[in-house]
């Protein structure tokens, strides 16, 4: 949902239990995706892959998928 990942990220992270996950679709960049909607992706992205509290990684599936894993 867009409500949990381009606006408060930082809470959706917060609320996982040490080993829980977080499963985001749509990471895959589109062609018709708008500027703002890119933005918003990359964001989230290098906020998933950056966060010192995660592991994850990404499955290159359906519309693309990204699986973080609270350590």
């Amino acid at each position: 949902a867009q409500g949990g990942k381009w606006e408060g990220l930082d809470r959706t992270i917060e609320a996982l239990s040490p080993r829980g996950a977080l499963v985001v679709d749509d990471m895959t960049p589109q062609d018709w995706w708008t500027a703002e909607h890119r933005a918003h992706q990359e964001r989230v992205r290098r906020t998933l892959f950056e966060h010192p509290d995660l592991v994850t990684a990404e499955l290159a599936e359906a519309s693309g998928i990204v699986v973080a894993t609270r350590r």
